[in-house]
C-alpha cells in the first residue's frame, strides 16, 4: 500500500491510523493484508491492501453515515481496475472533472501521484481494486488496443483518458469478486487459483462482453447464489436442499434460477443433479466403491435406476461398465 494523505471538504487533515478498529476488523479484516483506517466523523473509512502475484488488489469501505466529500493524495503510479460494489460516488481525479461511477459499475483508471476529490453520493461505499504495474499494462496492450491511451497516459502523464472504459459490472465478473474475496479472507492470496481467477476477472473486463438479465442484482444477491451452490455440493443429501436455501436467504425464486443460470450454466436442479452424479462417479474411481445401491444412497438417489440412468445421460457409458473398468484398475 503506498504512502497516501486524507483532508476533509474544508482541506483538514484527516488522521490515518494503523490497522483496523476491532469491531470492523471481525467482519472486514483480511489476513496478511496492509491494513489502515481512518475517522471521517464517527464511521470509519477501512483500507486494505494485499499482494496476489504481480497484482495488488485494495479493498476500500467507507462507513461514513453522510453524504460528504474526501481530498485523498497518493503516489501511486499504477493502471486501477476499479469496482463500486456499493453505494455511488462521484470523482474528481486531477481537477480534470466530476464523473459518477454508480454501484455495480467498474473503470480503469491511469494513477500516477494523483490528487482525487471523492464525494459520497449513495453511503456506505465499497470498493474492489486490483493494480496493474507499467509493465503487465504494456503485456496487455498488445493483445487489447483499448489500453494503448491509458498506457500512454501511464508514461507520460497526459490524462485525457482518465475515465476510460467505464462499463456495467456483469454478475459473472461480480461473481469472481465474490470468489476472490473468500479466497483473501480465507489466507489465499498467494494461490494459483485465486492468481487465476484475479486473471480471468481482468480478462472478463477487457473482452466487454456485455449481458442483459430481466432482474436486478448486487453484491450481496451474487454473494447469496455463491453460497447456495456451495451448500448444494456439500449437502447434496439434504432434503429440498434448494428450496431451503431459498427460503433461509429470502431469494425470490425465480430471480435465483435466473441469475444461479447465469453464474454456473444450469438451473440449480440441474447443478445438483450434476453434483451428485459426479460424486457417484468418484466413489467409483477414487474409492472403488462397487455396490451400485451403497453408491446410491451415498448420493442421495432414491433407487439404482435413478443412478444408472443419470449416470449414463452424464457419462455416455453405463455404471455397471464403469465400476467393472475400476476394479480391474483403468
Amino acid at each position: 500500500m503506498e504512502d497516501f494523505t486524507l483532508q476533509d471538504d474544508k482541506r483538514s487533515k484527516i488522521a490515518i491510523l494503523p490497522g483496523l478498529p476491532r469491531e470492523e476488523i471481525k467482519i472486514y479484516g483480511l489476513p496478511g493484508a496492509e491494513q489502515r483506517h481512518a475517522y471521517y466523523g464517527d464511521k470509519p473509512m477501512l483500507f486494505q491492501a494485499i499482494r496476489c502475484g504481480k497484482y495488488e488488489i485494495a479493498i476500500s469501505d467507507y462507513l461514513v453515515n453522510n453524504r460528504r466529500k474526501v481530498i485523498c493524495h497518493a503516489n501511486t503510479t499504477c493502471l486501477e481496475l476499479h469496482f463500486i460494489l456499493k453505494g455511488k460516488a462521484l470523482f474528481n481525479l486531477k481537477d480534470l472533472g466530476w464523473q459518477q461511477l454508480d454501484e455495480l459499475h467498474h473503470n480503469m483508471i491511469a494513477l500516477s501521484k494523483v490528487k482525487n476529490e471523492v464525494f459520497f453520493e449513495i453511503i456506505p461505499v465499497s470498493t474492489f481494486d486490483i493494480h496493474f504495474t507499467i509493465q503487465e499494462v504494456e503485456r496487455l496492450a498488445k493483445q487489447y488496443p483499448q489500453l494503448q491511451p491509458l498506457l500512454y497516459a501511464l508514461k507520460t502523464g497526459d490524462y485525457a483518458s482518465l475515465f476510460a472504459l467505464v462499463q456495467k459490472t456483469t454478475p459473472r465478473m461480480l461473481h469472481l469478486i465474490v470468489k476472490i474475496m473468500e479466497a483473501l479472507k480465507a489466507g489465499a492470496a498467494s494461490n494459483k487459483e485465486t492468481i487465476e481467477m484475479i486473471e480471468a476477472l481482468v480478462l472478463m473486463v477487457l473482452e466487454n462482453k456485455t449481458l442483459k438479465t430481466r432482474y436486478h442484482y448486487n453484491y450481496d444477491f451474487i454473494e447469496n447464489v455463491h453460497k447456495s451452490a456451495l451448500r448444494i455440493e456439500q449437502h447434496f443429501d439434504e432434503k429440498d436442499v434448494i428450496a431451503n436455501q431459498i427460503k433461509q436467504r429470502n431469494l425470490k425464486p425465480d430471480k435465483f434460477r435466473e441469475i444461479f443460470r447465469i453464474l454456473y450454466g444450469c438451473l440449480p436442479n440441474q447443478y445438483l443433479q450434476k453434483v451428485r452424479v459426479e460424486k457417484a462417479n468418484w466413489l467409483i474411481k477414487e474409492h472403488r466403491v462397487s455396490k451400485l445401491d451403497d453408491i446410491a444412497a451415498l448420493c442421495a438417489y432414491q433407487s439404482i435406476r435413478q443412478l444408472s440412468n443419470a449416470y449414463y445421460k452424464k457419462y455416455n457409458t453405463t455404471i455397471s461398465k464403469a465400476v467393472a473398468l475400476a476394479k480391474r484398475g483403468k
